[in-house]
């Protein structure tokens, strides 16, 4: 339904942070809502026990990954453990060129938008096909022309493990040194100027870049203001991994709390396996966390320690499945397992 141009008259819309009856939106021929309850357009559209909300923010995504759908289940003989499942998400990126990036982006992107998310926070780490950083562009035009709004998380991948074993021959596609990162980076933000584009900055992970990286990067996102994510602890191994090459009992997040100065400018991603007392340590710093419930619980993966004071955000994540209200249901459901299973063991 088009309804540019025009005064759309609904039976409910969420309003100042509560549901009000019975609202007339204005829309511009851009699709802003340019008045509410005024009647600047002649021509009305109605819609009738209908709730318009606000487009949701969608802050992790890996768009591509939505392509695995129906051939890496968790708990089938194609992917019994995550590990497995990134075997399978490297085959979908083996031969990947241009075209089929921008194919996976924008058909991702335009599914986004059928389900009311108007914004995402793109975590793209596949850079390199027949040159380096030359998927980029095509991830960002995906977006340009499927009419979403985009952050797009330039992702840093340095190696493949933290004792930095042989890489995998698709984690090539990922790679690259912190210095090239950087220069391509500058140059990305350099050449946008589409006003539905903006360029953040990720670690991929604490496996995949050095702490003194990190927090280079995440010192250069301070400075110049922009979005920080990071993978963090999604899976227990990641942890016994880092203390098995620190030779400590810290894992992760435990480094980046003692390391680092967090602030606003720090999204932690998952964090399912992160210990309670440092997510509440994310709250008082005013550091973010964003949850995937619904790729979180596809893969088996675990339900994060929320706290009431830890700002939350949501993401796809994998897009296995598209849909917000879906990915809320599911933090409600699993949130509810969590707390009670931990009050009846107390």
């Amino acid at each position: 339904m088009n309804i540019r141009g025009k005064t759309v008259h609904v039976k409910y819309a969420w309003i100042g942070g509560k549901i009000e009856e019975n609202v007339s939106l204005s829309v511009d021929e851009s699709g802003k809502i340019v008045g509410i309850n005024q009647k600047i357009f002649e021509e009305n559209v109605h819609l009738t026990n209908h709730l318009v909300v606000p487009g949701f923010v969608n802050t992790h995504s890996h768009a591509f990954h939505r392509h695995l759908r129906g051939r890496s289940e968790i708990g089938k003989s194609a992917a019994d453990t995550f590990w497995k499942w990134r075997d399978n998400m490297y085959g979908l990126v083996a031969e990947v060129t241009k075209d089929k990036i921008y194919q996976y982006c924008l058909s991702t992107f335009k599914e986004m938008i059928n389900a009311g998310i108007t914004s995402v926070g793109e975590f793209h780490y596949v850079h390199h096909s027949e040159q380096k950083f030359d998927l980029d562009q095509s991830v960002i035009q995906a977006a340009i022309d499927s009419g979403i709004r985009i952050v797009l998380l330039q992702t840093l991948y340095e190696r493949a493990g933290f004792d930095s074993p042989p890489v995998h021959p698709v984690q090539e596609r990922f790679i690259a040194s912190y210095e090239d990162f950087i220069g391509n980076l500058e140059k990305l933000r350099r050449d946008q100027n589409h006003p539905r584009v903006q360029i953040g900055v990720a670690a991929h992970s604490a496996r995949a870049v050095p702490f003194d990286n990190i927090k280079r990067l995440f010192e250069f996102a301070t400075g110049q203001k922009i979005p920080f994510h990071i993978h963090l602890e999604e899976q227990p191994k990641e942890i016994m991994d880092c203390q098995k090459w620190i030779g400590q009992k810290q894992g992760p997040s435990d480094i980046l709390l003692s390391e680092m100065h967090l602030n606003e400018y720090f999204t932690a991603v998952h964090a399912t396996f992160t210990p309670a007392q440092n997510m509440i340590q994310f709250a008082k710093l005013g550091a973010n966390v964003s949850i995937c419930p619904c790729t979180e619980g596809y893969l088996g993966d675990g339900i994060p320690r929320i706290n009431e004071n830890l700002k939350i955000s949501f993401g796809t994540d994998c897009n296995n499945r598209i849909c917000f209200l879906e990915e809320m249901r599911w933090a409600c459901f699993s949130q509810q397992v969590r707390f009670w299973t931990v009050k009846r063991r107390t």
